[in-house]
């Protein structure tokens, strides 16, 4: 693990689902730098594919001519992520009560879909979203683990 003050990773992608997985891989990567494991990695990159899916079809409305800002800082302790769009705001956004799953429902009966704000909520310790100068800002926190 790098042990500097602070590392900063930032990439800026067109509004296409197959462009997520940039992120996605940049995001591990970043991830195991700072000192994850790779599941823990592979689960923040998940999450961070998530926003992005959201963001296309859901702000954007899958329009391919829009673009996605990803900022993040690795500190001695966590990492923060910052993902910007310009797209319609999600005015209903709210962690975790967007997500009304039972966890110990059987397989079998979770939804096929909509369960991208529960991983999100799930695998992040902080989730927090606004609306600033007409862009869409989710901030998402990840604490290390106490080694």
């Amino acid at each position: 693990m790098s042990s500097p003050e602070s590392h900063y990773l930032q990439l800026i992608i067109p509004s296409e689902k197959e462009d997520s997985r940039l992120i996605g891989r940049a995001v591990y990567s970043f991830c195991l730098h700072m000192g994850f494991d790779e599941v823990q990695s592979y689960q923040i990159e998940l999450a961070t594919v998530e926003v992005t899916h959201n963001i296309v079809g859901h702000a954007y409305d899958n329009c391919p001519d829009c673009v996605i800002e990803l900022h993040a800082q690795g500190l001695a302790d966590r990492i923060i992520f910052t993902i910007i769009d310009n797209g319609k705001s999600a005015d209903a956004f709210a962690f975790p009560a967007c997500c009304p799953v039972d966890p110990g429902s059987a397989i079998d009966r979770l939804p096929e879909s909509s369960m991208g704000l529960y991983i999100i909520a799930s695998v992040m310790d902080t989730v927090e979203y606004e609306v600033y100068e007409n862009s869409n800002i989710l901030t998402m926190m990840k604490y290390l683990p106490k080694s």
